[in-house]
């Protein structure tokens, strides 16, 4: 693979995520882990969501990526992106720290400000309804857990989150800490957050202008902030799907609208389409050459790392095609 761009695969961990999927499975998600890896895939990625999908089923984030630490050898692993409001920041540090132990230095952090209400509130978390605030709560978890990953005590007071002589231990393999992404489109403080705080951002899939148009406010906060924009790894995550035959297209379509109902209302950042030739215009979906010049159109927008959702898995041939056809040329 071209080192200058990475693919990663999302892992099917809920009911819906991919065309065929049903209830997630421990042993598809295990096996597509690891064909991910045999096939040269730079990253695997886990949603951070406690109901999602058909009927609101899915694997548990974190327990999932504690699974990958054992299950593969070479490949990196992360959240895309965890809700700093799922769990106490500084036991998620602590957490952390343990599992880029022992997977020998492989974790990705990625982070996020959260947005599914429903979620929080049935579970019983807190829902903080400012989109700013939450964004706050984030930039203090991740300040936090810095604090954590260095030095031999740890002590932090913040607005939202505090700890005392809090000791982490032992400390995460990769110094001086595990790579942090955050995710989000946010112009005026999420993308300022990424500026200041990350070092990789990922975001939904969208057209090829927007991309570069938000990578063009990154860099304004990077400026802004003294930050070296060259520093951050451009990450987008996206929809694709080699299609040989018609059916399989109008299988596409149906996932689409079927995907739209689980929410019940539109959002625009989640996967929308009414037609293939839609589908086409913001996702990476059709014959092995078109698809391949949609990933070159990303390249040039600025996608430095796609995190993909091969929507026919658990088939891996779109994950084989794209990783023996497509990516060698790239």
């Amino acid at each position: 693979m071209n080192p200058r761009t990475k693919f990663g695969v999302c892992l099917p961990v809920f009911d819906g995520a991919t065309v065929t999927s049903g209830a997630p499975d421990a042993n598809t998600v295990r096996s597509v882990a690891v064909e991910a890896e045999n096939l040269g895939y730079d990253s695997l990625w886990v949603p951070d969501h406690l109901m999602l999908g058909r009927g609101d089923s899915i694997f548990e984030c974190w327990t999932t990526l504690s699974t990958l630490a054992t299950a593969t050898n070479r490949i990196r692993f992360g959240p895309l992106v965890l809700s700093y409001s799922h769990r106490s920041p500084s036991v998620l540090a602590k957490m952390a720290a343990t599992l880029d132990y022992i997977s020998g230095g492989r974790l990705i952090m990625g982070y996020g400000a959260g947005w599914y209400e429903r979620e929080q509130l049935a579970y019983g978390l807190p829902w903080e309804p400012s989109p700013y605030k939450r964004i706050e709560m984030m930039r203090e978890a991740i300040k936090l857990a810095l604090v954590m990953w260095q030095g031999e005590q740890a002590s932090f007071n913040g607005k939202y989150y505090s700890v005392a002589k809090a000791v982490c231990k032992p400390k995460p393999v990769q110094q001086p800490h595990p790579p942090i992404w955050i995710g989000g489109t946010g112009e005026k403080y999420l993308l300022r957050a990424v500026a200041e705080l990350a070092d990789g951002w990922n975001v939904p899939a969208m057209a090829p202008s927007e991309y570069t148009r938000k990578l063009s406010v990154i860099k304004d906060h990077c400026n802004s902030l003294g930050r070296d924009y060259n520093s951050i790894e451009k990450s987008m995550e996206t929809r694709v799907m080699i299609i040989e035959k018609e059916s399989e297209a109008e299988q596409v379509i149906r996932w689409f609208e079927a995907f739209k109902a689980m929410f019940g209302r539109p959002d625009p950042l989640k996967p929308n389409a009414s037609t293939l030739e839609e589908a086409k215009v913001t996702y990476i979906i059709g014959t092995v050459g078109e698809c391949e010049d949609r990933i070159r159109e990303y390249i040039k927008a600025g996608v430095q790392h796609f995190t993909i959702y091969p929507l026919d898995l658990p088939s891996t041939r779109t994950l084989t095609v794209l990783s023996r056809e497509i990516i060698p040329k790239l």
